[in-house]
Formats: C-alpha cells, sequence, structure tokens
C-alpha cells in the first residue's frame, strides 16, 4: 500500500511540473515575443555597443536569452541590450 502511495507522489509531483512548465511557455507566447522560434538554433546576435555574437539559443525566458556559443560557454542575454537576432545559415 505505502509503495503504491509513494508512486502516486511520484506521478502527481510530475504532473505539477509539467503544468508548471506549460503555464511558463503559455506566459512567453502570450507576450507577442519571437525569441522562441530561434530555439535550438544557430544565431547571430547583436548586441547594444558590444561586438556580433554568433551561438545557439538554448532557451528564451521573458527578459533572458540563454546562448551556447562555438566555444562552449553559456551566456545570459538581457534582452533589453539585444538589437537583432539573424539566423546562420538560412536562405531567405
Amino acid at each position: 500500500m505505502a509503495a503504491k502511495t509513494n508512486m502516486n507522489s511520484k506521478r502527481n509531483k510530475l504532473n505539477s511540473k509539467k503544468q508548471e512548465h506549460e503555464k511558463e511557455h503559455e506566459k512567453t507566447k502570450k507576450l507577442g515575443d519571437f525569441s522562441e522560434e530561434f530555439n535550438g538554433r544557430i544565431v547571430k546576435v547583436q548586441i547594444l555597443n558590444q561586438p556580433i555574437l554568433i551561438g545557439k539559443i538554448l532557451e528564451a525566458r521573458r527578459y533572458w536569452i540563454k546562448v551556447e556559443t562555438a566555444d562552449n560557454k553559456t551566456i545570459y542575454l538581457n534582452k533589453a541590450y539585444i538589437i537583432s537576432i539573424e539566423p546562420v545559415g538560412v536562405k531567405p
């Protein structure tokens, strides 16, 4: 009986985490932000008063974008300082 209760508890926790993730995703969609379009893609990011950064967008949140550079560094960029994002290697 205790094993069944433990399984139900784990299942409830997983469902709760899934719901939280879905809510976060819905929040991003409601912002009218296009950053989720570039998740998993290689892009050129032009940042205010900085050289152009080329990397793979791992994740986009409300105010931040997580980018992995070619030398495997993870950089978090505040969207307020991003001027443009352009996909690399994609023909128009």
